[in-house]
């Protein structure tokens, strides 16, 4: 929520397929560093639960504004009403 409008300037302002990207590479990164740390600790405790949700959603808040905002360059002007009830 504290960040959603922050994402949503960067999304107009910088290149939306670095954002994209480097949301991914960073999801990538804290569900690899999750599953690292489940074959250490099998039963992890609830905070580590809460930070890997809490992470998840803070780089989740810039994906979706530039996946948003990345659709009409992607997608012919006919058919963009489709694709955005797609997405």
């Amino acid at each position: 929520l504290l960040l959603s409008p922050v994402a949503g300037v960067w999304a107009d302002r910088y290149d939306r397929r670095q954002i994209l990207l480097w949301c991914d590479l960073l999801s990538a990164g804290i569900l690899l560093a999750f599953g690292a740390y489940l074959l250490v600790v099998p039963t992890p405790p609830v905070w580590v639960l809460f930070t890997v949700g809490i992470l998840l959603s803070c780089v989740n808040a810039f994906f979706l504004p530039a996946k948003s905002a990345a659709i009409p360059g992607v997608v012919p002007q006919p058919l963009l009403t489709q694709a955005n009830s797609v997405s």
